[in-house]
């Protein structure tokens, strides 16, 4: 009966209406823009999904997305310590979800919101924010972290874009 009961939730996943494409390689930044518009769908539908449901659409959307962020000449993503460092210190499952989540929201920010490539400021809190959403929705499925936790408490309290700000701005370590 347990088994039956599982079976029947795990068909309610909030399947996407399309299909994602899987295994892809891109050769050329030609190639990705036929994917534009499959890739903001994928980076929206990205942020419906309800972890640990969706588990398998949320790997292949991550895939999907950054396999074409890493090809196309249509946008820049800047990943430092400065943006996006404390992901690293969480355990590396929830890292992965973390910056894939990131890498969605600047997918999203480009396509949707400032169809330009320049990664800015805008574009890395819309991220920013949108990944510690998806943490917070997802909380009770994923590992805990305790800087990220920190920066969800902040962006609760209103005083997360004044501490992102000041660290974008900072000259890079690296």
């Amino acid at each position: 009966m347990i088994l039956l009961t599982c079976s029947i939730f795990s068909s309610w996943a909030a399947a996407p209406d399309f299909e994602i494409p899987t295994g892809k390689v891109y050769a050329s930044a030609d190639e990705c823009r036929v994917d534009n518009e499959m890739v903001a769908k994928t980076a929206r539908y990205f942020f419906t999904t309800k972890l640990p449901e969706d588990a398998v659409y949320v790997k292949q959307a991550t895939s999907f997305v950054m396999s074409w962020v890493q090809a196309s000449d249509e946008i820049l993503v800047g990943v430092s310590n400065q943006t996006v460092g404390s992901f690293f210190s969480c355990e590396v499952d929830l890292s992965l979800i973390l910056l894939g989540a990131y890498v969605c929201g600047c997918t999203r920010y480009n396509r949707d919101v400032l169809t330009s490539k320049e990664y800015t400021f805008e574009m890395h809190y819309y991220a920013l924010e949108a990944a510690l959403r998806y943490y917070e929705k997802n909380k009770d499925y994923l590992k805990s972290c305790k800087k990220i936790d920190k920066m969800l408490k902040s962006l609760n309290r209103g005083k997360l874009r004044k501490e992102q700000e000041r660290l974008f701005s900072a000259p890079s370590a690296e």
